[in-house]
């Protein structure tokens, strides 16, 4: 059996394992951190408390009720984005945003709160086929030039990263969740002073 032969062998067999052992880490992960969401969700922020504090408690939770290899796949520190959201000046201002057969206006402000806006909000719950049932208003956070995480509505999971496509100042695409791509139309003034994406 030549060499080129049992490195192509080796190749097959060692494809399929690590694709496996990917899959059951992955399943384990996912298991342990629901077990710590369940564990930790009597810390998540209530009205009449301070949001701040309980937000930070419920991470500090999450971080000490997993272990590393959890800690390391679902990155529970992503929450800290709700709480110290990153703003970057070149998201701040009203947008025109398109996903299929939905369209919405909404506002991002420098505070790191998103709303659309009454009339958009009309429009959308009363379509028959609209599946963007919550998160109207709540926290935006980019960490990144190409991403950007939406925290509205009472899910906490799985967090709402979205992968950000820039076209160019005015106009982008998100890359939701589940596949789908909403294209964002910038539809007020750039801030004084803020450089342009890309």
């Amino acid at each position: 059996m030549g060499k080129d032969f049992r490195l192509f062998w080796r190749f097959v067999f060692f494809v399929p394992f690590v694709f496996f052992v990917f899959t059951v880490l992955r399943g384990y992960a996912m298991s342990k951190f629901a077990q710590s969401l369940e564990f930790c969700s009597w810390r998540l922020p209530s009205a009449s408390k301070d949001e701040q504090a309980e937000m930070r408690d419920f991470i500090v939770c999450l971080q000490k009720n997993n272990n590393p290899v959890v800690r390391w796949y679902m990155k529970p520190e992503r929450y800290y984005n709700m709480i110290q959201p990153h703003v970057p000046c070149q998201w701040v201002g009203r947008w025109q945003a398109k996903r299929d057969k939905i369209s919405f206006a909404i506002e991002l402000k420098a505070n790191g709160k998103f709303k659309i806006d009454n009339d958009s909000m009309e429009v959308l719950t009363k379509q028959q086929q609209n599946d963007y049932t919550e998160g109207y208003e709540g926290v935006w956070s980019s960490p990144s030039k190409e991403s950007i995480m939406w925290f509205g509505g009472s899910r906490i999971w799985p967090i709402d990263e979205n992968k950000v496509e820039w076209q160019n100042a005015d106009q982008l695409v998100i890359h939701e969740l589940n596949g789908e791509k909403t294209y964002y139309q910038r539809q007020s003034a750039h801030i004084a002073n803020c450089p342009y994406y890309p």
